[in-house]
């Protein structure tokens, strides 16, 4: 597991901001494990991160009440930002997935729910058509 943050070195303790990204070699592609940043009554600084093509959100980051993902496109062009279903209708169907657009040089908010989360994985997938210049910042609810 190849871990990316920017890290603060005072001899042997390695400290990690709110935000941290961790990367899992999945097949020929990558994934990455988004950390949520609770928000409080101060002043909170939420980092922004690269995204990859399938980011992925734990379970205990969504909790029940949910978590909001800001994709910033900082691209020429619109990118699609897909939040999987993983659940199945009444007669096993699989859920239905719709990707939304980020239009360039924008953001858009996607609110994820306790529903998103796959219960064999206990994560939620986020897939993005195009990663260049694409970051998003993640904060519970």
């Amino acid at each position: 597991m190849l871990l990316i943050h920017a890290a603060h070195r005072t001899g042997r303790e390695h400290v990690m901001p709110p935000l941290a990204v961790h990367l899992e070699e999945k097949g020929a592609g990558r994934m990455a494990l988004l950390t949520a940043t609770s928000v409080t009554s101060t002043a909170t600084t939420v980092t922004a991160v690269a995204v990859t093509s399938s980011d992925t959100i734990s379970g205990s980051d969504i909790g029940t009440n949910g978590a909001l993902l800001q994709v910033i496109n900082g691209s020429g062009g619109s990118v699609n930002v897909t939040i999987s279903d993983p659940n199945t209708t009444a007669v096993g169907n699989a859920g239905t997935t719709v990707p939304q657009a980020v239009p360039a040089g924008s953001d858009r908010w996607f609110r994820l729910s306790p529903g998103h989360v796959n219960p064999s994985t206990g994560v939620a997938t986020v897939a993005y058509s195009a990663t260049t210049s694409v970051t998003c910042k993640l904060i519970r609810c």
